[in-house]
């Protein structure tokens, strides 16, 4: 599912809320803007610069709000993952099980034990935006409608492929065709490239997308985003 409240909905009817960030050296962090308090765990995921996942947490939706902070400009609450967020002793630590599964390798028995419930994996890997049939795949404003409303103004994204291997392929989508009724992961996921199966006999274990702003976009090109080829005029 895909909402201001979850972002997956798990058949025992728990709903998640996922937030992930790519950091610089230090952890701390701000996580994206929560609209919406109605679900039962937070999923936070840290990614370093290559995309390697480096801290993931599920959070208990109350413990969340001991560390949320209003942000009125937003209209929600702001998460910032100090240290102690992230050794709170009331949220689980699933980093070494994600990882495993985006780069489709098992964890070590002796590793595997260091974890004190898989309650989250086996959850997220049955669920539209989990690891698991379906690729994974990282949106940049994370939030669904941030990120739409963002594509549908600029008409162009960033989308980079990552591999196993550590590869990472970056190419644009011209999204001229997306509409405001459109699917942004059912569109990525019927490319060819990303059916199941076929991911992961190209060994990819992930694919960002990012919404590239107009600012940024005549910054790179030095014209007008509406004398771009390909490129729809921002309404």
């Amino acid at each position: 599912i895909s909402g201001s409240s979850a972002d997956i909905k798990t058949e025992e009817g728990k709903l998640y809320q996922v937030k992930s960030r790519k950091i610089k050296g230090t952890p701390t962090t701000q996580l994206n803007i929560i609209r919406s308090w109605e679900f039962d765990y937070l999923v936070a995921v840290l990614f370093d610069e290559p995309g390697i996942i480096k801290k993931a947490l599920e959070v208990p939706v109350e413990v969340a709000k001991e560390y949320a902070a209003a942000n009125s400009h937003q209209n929600g609450w702001v998460i910032t993952t100090t240290q102690k967020f992230l050794n709170d002793k009331r949220s689980i630590d699933i980093s070494i099980q994600l990882s495993s599964l985006s780069k489709s390798k098992f964890v070590p028995p002796s590793t595997s034990k260091t974890i004190t419930s898989p309650r989250t994996i086996s959850r997220l890997t049955s669920q539209n935006n989990a690891i698991g049939n379906l690729l994974p795949i990282c949106l940049d404003p994370s939030d669904p409608g941030e990120f739409k409303t963002q594509l549908l103004i600029s008409r162009l994204a960033e989308i980079k492929t990552i591999y196993s291997d550590g590869r990472v392929e970056s190419k644009k989508w011209n999204a001229n065709r997306f509409k405001q009724s459109s699917n942004v992961l059912g569109n990525l996921r019927s490319r060819p490239e990303y059916r199941a199966g076929k991911w992961q006999a190209d060994h990819i274990v992930r694919v960002d997308i990012v919404a590239i702003k107009m600012p940024e976009l005549v910054g790179k090109d030095e014209r007008a985003p509406e004398n771009l080829p390909n490129s729809a005029p921002a309404k």
